[in-house]
């Protein structure tokens, strides 16, 4: 079990993106290798939000159509099915004071520590403020 916070979520989502000739893993294809390795994964009820908010901005940039957007939201869903959670507002309020991150990153950092699970990102601000949960995608 790991929580991912969305943009790990969207790089699955994506697919590759990986560019002709590049040897490099892309986001999307070590997103993928991240849920084959441990499909079990937490998020907070907000990753929902953030998910639909990217989806809408790829759609109305034209690169993406509204009913990929709307089966990416439903596998987004599917794939979280009963592994959406809700953390104590205070121990988020305290965790985005304390770190400087935002309440959204914080929210995806405090549920890690109470499952004891690591968070996977590719958000530099968290993988700085909390490298004893966050760990790089």
């Amino acid at each position: 079990m790991i929580v991912v916070d969305a943009n790990v979520v969207i790089h699955l989502l994506m697919g590759s993106g990986r560019q002709v000739g590049d040897e490099t893993p892309a986001p999307g294809e070590r997103a993928a290798e991240l849920y084959a390795s441990d499909p079990e994964w937490v998020a907070p009820i907000l990753l929902m939000s953030e998910v639909r908010n990217v989806l809408v901005t790829l759609t109305r940039h034209g690169r993406l159509g509204r009913e990929d957007a709307s089966a990416m939201v439903a596998d987004t869903r599917a794939l979280f099915e009963g592994r959406l959670a809700t953390s104590p507002d205070r121990e988020i309020l305290g965790a985005a004071i304390d770190l400087g991150l935002s309440a959204y990153d914080a929210e995806y950092l405090v549920l890690a520590r109470a499952l004891g699970v690591p968070l996977v990102t590719a958000d530099t601000f968290i993988l700085q403020a909390a490298p004893e949960v966050a760990r790089p995608l």
